[in-house]
């Protein structure tokens, strides 16, 4: 067995870091943070997030409040089942669901630009 093939055996049986989904996550946020800004768009207002949280069942919540406006919003990445959603607090019901994205087409849709 040579060194190459030592390395990917150890590799593989070992638990870790597993780079694809590490990538759709950081592009995932990256997405969340660009809609957010889009969303509570000023001149030069920009989006600070302030906490992320992770649930057992794949859920990973986030909120953001946007710069001068101080528009407050909850992003939940649904990772089973591949949703983005954006809420903003409201006095009556509670969250108004503001924007939902599919991640599987918003991934599609940018590569496909990408390769035009």
């Amino acid at each position: 067995m040579n060194n190459n093939e030592t390395n990917s055996a150890s590799q593989a049986a070992r638990p870790g870091l597993n780079t694809p989904a590490a990538v759709l996550w950081a592009s995932a946020f990256l997405l969340a943070g660009m809609l957010i800004s889009q969303l509570g768009r000023t001149s030069g207002t920009p989006a600070y997030a302030e906490m992320v949280s992770e649930t057992a069942s794949g859920l990973s919540l986030m909120t953001t409040t946007s710069g001068n406006n101080s528009q407050d919003y909850l992003t939940v990445l649904d990772s089973p089942a591949q949703q983005l959603y954006v809420y903003t607090p409201t006095v009556r019901e509670g969250f108004e669901l503001i924007a939902r994205v599919e991640l599987n087409e918003a991934f599609a849709a940018g590569r496909k630009a990408a390769n035009d």
